[in-house]
């Protein structure tokens, strides 16, 4: 169910895959799709509790950029960076983990780190 929700939801934003996917919720990955899904179609309601209670191992770059894109979404630019630091320790060559930390960076009016980060995305999405 994991797999064709997480496909439903990425190809179609079907609120099916939503609906497929919350008896699922006490497993973290498909609790993190769900999130992804909701980031991704910009129906917010509910994603706090679809995550609540998760303890999103830093190694796991994915659910780190999710939550990251979450806190973003809500204007917890500090926990953004935090989120999206934790996704870069696992993930590197990812360019818009790069662009999404420098757009927390430049909410929180933190300039250089901003620009530095968004050369680092333009230099890895360019290769």
């Amino acid at each position: 169910k994991i797999s064709i929700g997480a496909c439903l939801g990425k190809l179609q934003r079907s609120w099916e895959a939503i609906e497929m996917l919350r008896p699922l919720v006490n497993n973290s990955e498909a609790a993190f799709e769900l999130a992804d899904i909701y980031v991704e179609t910009g129906k917010l309601p509910g994603i706090i509790g679809s995550a609540a209670g998760l303890k999103i191992d830093p190694k796991n770059s994915h659910g780190n950029a999710i939550e990251g894109r979450i806190y973003y979404s809500q204007s917890k630019y500090e926990e953004a960076v935090r989120s999206f630091t934790n996704a870069l320790a696992g993930e590197t060559s990812d360019p818009s983990l790069y662009f999404n930390r420098g757009m927390s960076f430049l909410e929180l009016k933190k300039c250089k780190e901003a620009r530095q980060d968004f050369d680092k995305a333009k230099t890895l999405d360019s290769q």
